[in-house]
């Protein structure tokens, strides 16, 4: 019998009153070490991640096969993709997780950056060059801008990200380049889709409702959706909603039934379902186990590699 892969999240991140929930950094060595260096197969549904490895090596755990990798180098890790590493002992870099619409929102300009991202790559960072130089030191900046306290950090944070992940996908190529690009027009709707998804997810429409604003048929833009984002405009507002719940859950004190009208569900149980079918725990589950501090190395709950 094939051995079920778990599922684990990580939600836990120090903020300000002025920043938003979205993206956890520490260093490798804070769970790597514990756990004697190898973390094994699981996975991430509301998460992707980037590692960032300066010293060291290992190889990364697929369902099917085993990627070696070297310092310097950034790893990519998508959403819902099998993963587990065996990193040489005191390796060291930084761990980027962060939720996945936040990539959405970037690869919905270039479908070439959503292929890139649809599998695990792993990018070389010498110090010199172009792409690969101006990704390191993008990610460098951003951990600089984690570490403080300067006034709009997070805004400065999300920029940094979003330049840096164009650079890796420019860097590691890795079949990002076999696309052609997006006719501008189709770019150009694609961006309007993101932007339509942001304002009128609460109001749970049917794909039709998207598609008259963008002046297409309904079969049209599902296909779009598909070709240029990967996924059905459904699945982008399961996705928004699912994220915009976690948020609520963590970040304020409101019981789930005052979350699940804010969010535009008229059956506090459905939203119950919904929750759980996107996420794989229940809503008072997910914030007694995003609210505790992780404790020692080796809870589920403390799992971010």
């Amino acid at each position: 019998m094939r051995k079920k892969v778990p599922t684990y999240r990580l939600y836990r991140q120090e903020v300000d009153e002025n920043s938003d929930f979205w993206l956890h950094c520490e260093d490798l060595p804070f769970r790597s070490r514990p756990h004697r260096w190898e973390i094994d197969p699981h996975r991430h549904d509301v998460f992707f991640q980037i590692f960032t490895i300066l010293k060291g090596g290992g190889e990364v755990l697929g369902e099917d096969r085993v990627q070696r990798f070297s310092a310097p180098c950034a790893i990519v890790i998508p959403t819902g993709v099998v993963h587990g590493f065996r990193f040489e002992h005191e390796s060291d870099g930084m761990v980027l997780t962060i939720l996945a619409d936040r990539l959405e929102a970037i690869a919905a300009m270039d479908r070439r950056l959503a292929a890139f991202f649809e599998t695990v790559r792993i990018v070389p960072l010498p110090e010199t060059g172009t792409e690969a130089a101006a990704a390191r030191r993008c990610l460098t900046e951003l951990k600089a801008e984690l570490d403080g306290r300067a006034v709009g950090r997070m805004a400065l944070v999300g920029s940094l990200l979003s330049t840096a992940l164009i650079h890796l996908a420019r860097a590691g190529n890795g079949g990002a380049s076999e696309l052609p690009p997006a006719s501008d027009r189709d770019a150009s709707r694609v961006e309007r889709l993101a932007e339509l998804v942001d304002a009128h997810f609460r109001e749970h429409r049917r794909v039709g409702f998207f598609a008259d604003r963008l002046g297409l048929s309904p079969t049209h833009l599902s296909r779009l959706a598909h070709l240029h984002l990967g996924a059905s405009v459904q699945a982008l507002l399961n996705r928004k909603l699912s994220a915009e719940a976690c948020r609520a859950l963590i970040f304020t004190s409101e019981p789930a039934k005052a979350i699940a009208f804010t969010l535009g569900f008229s059956d506090p149980a459905y939203f119950s379902r919904f929750f759980r079918k996107n996420t794989g725990m229940t809503p008072g589950r997910f914030r007694a186990s995003a609210r505790r501090k992780i404790a020692a190395p080796g809870n589920d709950a403390g799992h971010a590699a």
